[in-house]
């Protein structure tokens, strides 16, 4: 029996906190994490002070708040600390989870994941893991790794890795008595080095962005899931070592009352909201079961997160929980929450075993339980011949279905899944490692033609003007680049969304407005915009050099024809449309036209919605329906303006002055807000819904 261990780490301060004076309430000593309530000040009294204070021991306590704090913890103690365990554990033999919990914000995502150069504990582990393979020097020991990425959204599960298993409705999650919880249908591709895995995991985060920003989600909506299948095998033993290693990036843990939300966003705040709930429930059933002489029930059922995490949740593995709060006061109740279940976790006792059975020991039990099933249908008459079934077939437009006959064939449906599903598990498990390496090679393929045709770009082409994508988190900030070529390029939505599927109206809805508690966005007319106060921005749109827009819009418009059914650039989401927009590159001067005869474009450059061509300069930031935001980057102008700089510095240069501000996707929409709120200030006419609902916001 081991314990679940548990670390507890906390971040610096975040932009909206120091703008707010936020007061430092945690503080470390050791393994111990102390929680002060806000607001209360030291009494000089003992007793009086902790009554005031939360106490909390953990595994490890890790002060990452001040960087030049002498007992801060960077990227590579915390790795050395969990990461290194949990490869210890996998060459052992055991099965490992490693789960990140916390508010949106905290900082799960950086501590698993990491941000550029600064890498977090999955692309750390993975790459120590094929160093360590890379220095065996025995060369009667092989080693074998296989990865999925899967992301849990709204309760269904979606395969970042091969775009062509997605559904609409999402994976079915089976249980098989042998094998335990799984998802049916999800890529498990065979790996040989660290750089395929990193690919994996860059052209996965890609299929999360653009299904994230599709659905105007982010990723603390959802949890992703990277796994790991480690397999070692000796050549004089029959025997094979298998772990499996959980990576979990768990969504936002706050509430709904404290994110405001509404309408789809309050659904989906309540399907996050079921599986962690549901997991905090798992979690005080194990912790009380560790001590209980009468153990409680489990409902590892009740969502689908914690029916695949089952046997890292009170089975057979070693799990790692990190717990990742906020420092300041206004995120009081949320740190008190997360340590709170952290404290929890620690209790849960797991009995991790060594998985050293053979494969052909399990291979040997589905077939005979494939065989079993198949007497079962045989006996019951359940699995007709080929006769019966076309004499059936004959009879079957005039026969009346009878409750026995109703009765026998959901008892023939049942038994054939579950043959089904033990047939697909013992396919899988007879393919040698040359099938699986080559299955790899073809998903990838696969995965690549889906993302180069909604024309995000695969390889970098350093002098050709592209639009980057901004977004809200940090993992998914820059990673979609869409080139515009020479000539023509053509942005609308797709008429079937191959990348990934969802059935429910879950995109929100145009006119919702909501506080999230973490930058207090607000919506209006389909794009989210920050409420907080309106800076003084860039706003001057250069149109000077298209004389005339209707000729240049005639002079394209065959062209533009014979693209409008197959877009260059696929993007979906509320407020795209089939005909969005085209960009019209000619000589290094790139263009956007808005489609003729619409008062309402959802095209905005710099905040201001245009209704004729517009010339885009570098650093330009570009918003496409609701949630699509772009920064507009031209190689070449930018070098002219790094030259022009160093020649002649003049600080009050619209250019120098937009490159000392940071261009992420904040600035982007308080720039928007910015300019609606000039542009409703300055107008005499009276006001319509949209225009009242605007002023209200601002």
């Amino acid at each position: 029996m081991s314990s679940v261990k548990v670390a507890v780490r906390v971040r610096p301060f975040n932009s909206r906190e120091k703008e707010r004076n936020a007061e430092l309430i945690i503080k470390m000593q050791g393994n111990t994490t102390f929680l002060t309530k806000p607001g209360v000040k030291k009494t000089g009294n003992e007793a009086d002070d902790e009554k005031n204070q939360h106490k909390f021991t953990f595994d490890h306590s890790y002060w990452s708040f001040d960087s030049s704090d002498e007992h801060f913890a960077n990227q590579q103690i915390v790795f050395d600390d969990l990461g290194k365990e949990v490869l210890a554990n996998a060459w052992e033999g055991f099965n490992t989870s490693l789960f990140a919990y916390g508010q949106t914000g905290s900082g799960k995502s950086y501590s698993m994941i990491g941000y550029g150069e600064d890498k977090g504990i999955i692309p750390l582990a993975c790459e120590e893991m094929f160093v360590r393979i890379n220095n065996n020097t025995d060369p009667d020991i092989n080693f074998k790794v296989e990865v999925s990425y899967m992301e849990i959204y709204n309760e269904k599960v979606k395969d970042l890795l091969n775009p062509k298993n997605n559904k609409p409705g999402g994976l079915k999650v089976r249980n098989h008595p042998t094998t335990g919880p799984y998802v049916e249908d999800l890529a498990k591709l065979a790996v040989k080095s660290f750089h395929e895995v990193d690919t994996l995991m860059d052209e996965g985060s890609k299929a999360r962005t653009v299904a994230s920003t599709a659905m105007n989600a982010t990723s603390s909506r959802s949890h992703a899931v990277f796994t790991l299948v480690f397999t070692q095998t000796h050549s004089r033993n029959p025997l094979e070592k298998r772990s499996k290693i959980n990576l979990v990036d768990l969504a936002g843990s706050e509430r709904a009352d404290s994110t405001g939300a509404t309408g789809v966003r309050l659904k989906e705040g309540a399907n996050i909201n079921k599986s962690l709930s549901t997991l905090g429930k798992v979690i005080s059933a194990l912790a009380e079961n560790s001590s209980a002489k009468k153990p409680i029930f489990v409902p590892y059922r009740d969502s689908i997160l914690t029916w695949l995490l089952k046997e890292s949740l009170g089975g057979n593995a070693k799990t790692i929980m990190i717990a990742a709060v906020s420092p300041a006061d206004i995120n009081y109740d949320e740190t008190l929450s997360t340590l709170s279940y952290a404290d929890s976790a620690k209790k849960i006792k797991n009995s991790a075993t060594v998985n050293e059975d053979p494969k052909s020991k399990l291979i040997r039990e589905l077939q005979q339980e494939i065989e079993m099933l198949r007497a079962q249908l045989m006996k019951s008459n359940l699995l007709p011949s080929s006769s019966q079934l076309e004499t059936s077939t004959l009879s079957s437009s005039s026969s009346v279905v009878t409750p026995v006959e109703e009765a026998n064939s959901g008892e023939a449906q049942k038994l054939k899944d579950q043959l089904e599903q033990s047939e697909k598990l013992i396919a899988e498990l007879n393919k040698s490692w040359e099938e699986r390496l080559s299955e790899a090679k073809q998903v990838r393929e696969e995965r690549l033609a889906a993302l180069k045709d909604m024309g995000v770009a695969i390889k970098a082409v350093a002098t050709l003007p592209h639009l980057v994508n901004l977004n809200e988190e940090p993992i998914m900030r820059g990673s979609l680049i869409y080139y515009l070529r020479e000539g023509i390029t053509v942005v609308g939505r797709s008429a079937k969304d191959d990348f990934y599927d969802d059935d429910d109206d879950d995109h929100g809805d145009e006119d919702e407005i909501y506080d999230g508690d973490e930058d207090k966005r607000r919506s209006f007319g389909g794009t989210d915009i920050s409420s907080s106060s309106s800076i003084s921005t860039t706003t001057e749109i250069n149109t000077s050099s298209v004389e005339d827009p209707s000729t240049l819009e005639s002079s394209y418009a065959e062209e533009y024809e014979k693209h409008t059914n197959t877009p260059d650039i696929v993007l979906n989401g509320l407020n795209i449309a089939a005909e969005h927009c085209t960009f019209v590159s000619e000589c290094g001067v790139v263009t956007v036209v808005p489609p003729p005869d619409k008062t309402h474009t959802f095209i905005y450059i710099n905040g201001i919605e245009i209704t004729q061509p517009t010339q885009l300069s570098h650093g330009n930031r570009v918003i496409l329906g609701n949630n699509h935001v772009f920064r507009f980057n031209h190689p070449e102008e930018a070098a002219l303006l790094r030259n022009k700089r160093e020649d002649t510095p003049d600080p009050v240069s619209p250019h120098i002055r937009m490159e000392k501000e940071v261009i992420d996707w904040d600035f982007a929409l308080r720039e928007l807000a910015s300019a609606q709120g000039q542009r409703l200030l300055s107008t005499q006419l009276p006001l319509d819904d949209e225009g009242e609902l605007k002023r209200k916001i601002l």
